[in-house]
């Protein structure tokens, strides 16, 4: 890791998190979902099957069986994760992005190891992305659920255009009211 030369300002709002570790405050930047969906393209489906297992998961024992069982593919995409999302105060990650988010995961997953972080913290942090990753995509949800509402009104209210003839957009006349 490389040492920042000035300290870096943690905004205190989304997409900024801090994660407490028994080595100390992690500040992370959740990463955008173009960041997370290139990263997921570049799995298999069994693997990111495992991955969306390990998030659904809250047992660190539990998530360090399944990464043991599941190969280097499953940790190097957790720790690309990392990667994305590192946003320390005082260090700065050696290892360079690439657009082989696999082949970067690998890159940072080693250069964690070198720093002394075991596979239990590197996927303990992983695990808060993910599942700070998840939350977010479940309210973009909620807000699509919502704006869908409205879609069907919106359908009614066609243009003279429209196939039906007529139109609701218009005001309704004197004599209707």
């Amino acid at each position: 890791m490389n040492k920042r030369p000035t300290r870096r300002e943690i905004p205190d709002r989304y997409p900024y998190m801090c994660v407490d570790m028994d080595r100390g405050k992690h500040h992370m930047r959740i990463p955008s979902m173009m960041a997370v969906t290139k990263l997921i393209k570049g799995m298999d489906r069994a693997h990111l099957a495992i991955l969306m297992g390990i998030a659904g998961n809250t047992s660190t024992g539990a998530v360090l069986s399944v990464l043991k069982d599941s190969g280097p593919e499953v940790i190097a995409a957790l720790a690309a994760l990392i990667g994305l999302a590192w946003y320390h105060e005082d260090q700065d990650l050696e290892t360079v992005r690439s657009p082989d988010l696999l082949a970067y995961g690998e890159q940072v997953y080693e250069e964690l190891h070198d720093e002394g972080y075991t596979l239990s913290e590197i996927s303990a942090l992983a695990l808060v992305l993910v599942r700070a990753i998840w939350e977010h995509s479940q309210l973009s949800a909620e807000v699509q659920d919502r704006a869908g509402f409205f879609f069907p009104m919106l359908g009614m209210m066609r243009s003279p255009a429209s196939t039906s003839g007529s139109t609701t957009s218009d005001p309704p006349s004197d004599s209707e009211n």
